[in-house]
């Protein structure tokens, strides 16, 4: 009588630990070092803007190439025989060159409102539009906002009303933050 036995079965994966592996420490320097780092690039970016002689369409052309060239750089290392097989644009709708159209208009337009008004209204647009974003979540999506967010979108607000009180908002700031706000909205949507 030949004797049949299955192989063993493996035993099961142990629970991730809830919070297993995370480090509070290295995630607020991370998250400080990304806010410096954020904060840098902006004022930077309104340096290029503000003190350079060249067009803003050129700027903003000159900025892109890098951008460029990583995207080029990445379609051929993951893409190129699907490229080669069917084209670059392979599977682009009449909605994909929307969102390439709008979300490059969004780009012109943040960079006038850093050009002619000031990177913070820039920052404080990209806020309430993230704010706005996830309020619009709830009645379409179902989302639950917690507590730190209402927190975080205060004080958002409050640095708004802050700010405001050192530098009075004029009419083309309020016209700015909005325009930056709706650009901005549909970016962080895509």
């Amino acid at each position: 009588s030949s004797s049949s036995s299955s192989p063993p079965t493996p035993a099961p994966a142990a629970a991730p630990k809830p919070g297993g592996g995370a480090n509070p420490v290295l995630g607020v320097l991370m998250t400080v070092t990304a806010a410096c780092t954020s904060g840098l690039a902006g004022v930077y970016f309104e340096k290029l803007l503000k003190g350079a002689k060249t067009s803003l369409w050129i700027r903003q052309i000159q900025l892109s190439v890098g951008g460029m060239a990583i995207g080029f750089a990445c379609v051929g290392l993951q893409d190129w025989d699907a490229v080669q097989e069917d084209g670059f644009f392979q599977g682009y709708t009449g909605f994909t060159w929307f969102l390439i159209f709008w979300s490059a208009a969004g780009g012109l337009v943040i960079a006038m409102v850093v050009k002619y008004s000031d990177n913070l209204y820039k920052a404080f647009a990209v806020s309430l539009s993230i704010i706005f974003s996830t309020l619009m979540s709830i009645p379409i999506f179902k989302f639950q906002v917690s507590l730190l967010f209402c927190i975080g979108a205060s004080l958002v607000i409050l640095s708004i009303f802050l700010y405001e009180k050192m530098v009075p908002f004029d009419a083309f700031t309020i016209v700015g933050l909005f325009m930056t706000m709706v650009a901005a909205g549909f970016m962080i949507k895509v």
